[in-house]
């Protein structure tokens, strides 16, 4: 599984945050591959802050409103071309995620500072976590977390050891322990 990928599954699986598309962003937008000088990185899933899905739902719905009442006028506007229209008008919204209350989902699987919030998250769900280094030769790392409450599931639930990287070893682990239906 990529990092994109990943990154996504943990925004939508740990934290339920509503992924609704992928989108480039820039180094302003705190994106760490890229100089300040170069305006596109790598694209990056984007997610709904907040209550803010509703501006976007708002202007997509009235904007579907006006297409099919301009198409009792011009018959040329079928309901196949509005729902082409309103696929197009979808995507710019991605695309233009700052104006409709969209957000990249973070770095979780490559940025040790935010697999830590990922941490934070499973220990506020009641997981107790646990990182160490499996085989320091080979530069792999093993998380884990595992229910504070002994009746919810056994220890280690959750270990995601072939990660070189520690922060893709605490995102695997979360979700491997998630996947059990097991919580804190």
């Amino acid at each position: 599984m990529n990092e994109l990928d990943l990154d996504q599954m943990v925004a939508e699986k740990v934290f339920g945050l509503q992924v609704v598309g992928r989108a480039h962003c820039s180094y302003y937008d705190g994106c760490p591959d890229v100089s300040p000088l170069w305006t596109d990185c790598p694209i990056r899933p984007v997610y709904v802050r907040g209550n803010e899905d509703y501006r976007a739902e708002v202007y997509l719905a009235r904007r579907e409103e006006e297409l099919r009442e301009m198409s009792q006028h011009l018959h040329s506007l079928t309901p196949a071309a509005i729902a082409e229209q309103m696929e197009s008008e979808r995507g710019s919204i991605v695309n233009g995620w700052h104006a409709f209350g969209l957000a990249p989902v973070p770095f979780y699987s490559t940025l040790i500072d935010d697999a830590w919030l990922v941490v934070d998250q499973m220990t506020q769900r009641g997981f107790e976590f646990e990182l160490k280094r499996a085989k320091p030769r080979y530069h792999l790392w093993e998380a884990s977390f595992s229910p504070l409450h002994p009746t919810m599931g056994g220890p280690n639930l959750g270990v995601g050891k072939d990660a070189q990287v520690a922060a893709r070893a605490i995102c695997l682990a979360s979700l491997e322990v998630l996947a059990t239906g097991s919580e804190g």
